[in-house]
């Protein structure tokens, strides 16, 4: 029981933390720091 629900929150801590990192490289995509948007001809 205790592992199921441990392996619940941490699954979803990993889910909260990919979210956030997509958010940061959307963030940069939008500003043009990562550089895959210079490789990229607009």
């Amino acid at each position: 029981m205790s592992q199921h629900i441990n392996a619940g929150f941490n699954s979803s801590r990993i889910r909260r933390r990919r979210a956030s990192n997509a958010r940061e490289i959307a963030s940069r995509k939008v500003r043009g720091d990562d550089g895959l948007t210079e490789e990229k001809p607009h």
